[in-house]
């Protein structure tokens, strides 16, 4: 799971991100297993889609179980450092994991409806892996017509509708009666809506 914002400033489509190592994608992180406590942090390389290298401050996450998992955060490095401190970055992937595991189907989609963001639950109960899901528009999961659904979508999406009522379509074609409670919100400066169903 990457950021739309993340996968398009290195010129990658989410599906195309989630195939790529850290290796791939970081020149000079040191080896996952070579990392000795539950985090890291630092200044490191990152390779974009087109070969260019740029630097960032990189914090990670490690989760070690039957398989680690890494969640990490990074920020672009502006003359040898950053505005963003540990403490806080480790805080702010507090709320990743609140998003990332939260049992509730959760969907993050801008104005035009493309998702932007899903968590497990979304995977799980939708049948599609995250990044299918980021390439993915509200709409191709709604059933309402597409007049009907532009209309209500635009209303969530103004702040003047919080909850409503819809059908969605699972990968297997299956139907489900939903209700969806919004709230309108920025990511990266970009008016976006967030969706519990």
């Amino acid at each position: 799971f990457a950021s739309s914002h993340l996968c398009l400033s290195l010129g990658y489509s989410p599906r195309e991100f989630c195939k790529i190592t850290t290796g791939d994608l970081f020149v000079d992180l040191p080896a996952v297993d070579s990392i000795d406590s539950d985090h890291f942090s630092g200044i490191v390389s990152i390779r974009a889609k087109d070969k260019s290298i740029s630097k960032v401050y990189l914090y990670l996450k490690i989760l070690r179980g039957q398989e680690t998992e890494i969640f990490g955060i990074c920020y672009p490095e502006i003359g040898g450092h950053t505005d963003v401190t540990d403490a806080f970055a480790d805080y702010l992937l507090s709320f990743c994991d609140i998003f990332l595991y939260n049992p509730a189907v959760l969907l993050i989609a801008r104005a035009d409806s493309s998702i932007i963001a899903a968590n497990y639950a979304a995977e799980r109960f939708y049948g599609y892996a995250p990044a299918e899901l980021m390439e993915m528009r509200v709409s191709d999961i709604d059933q309402l017509p597409p007049e009907i659904f532009a209309m209500e979508y635009a209303s969530a999406f103004n702040g003047n509708k919080s909850f409503f009522i819809a059908q969605h379509k699972t990968a297997n074609s299956l139907l489900y009666d939903v209700s969806i409670h919004v709230s309108v919100a920025a990511l990266h400066g970009v008016p976006a809506i967030c969706m519990i169903v």
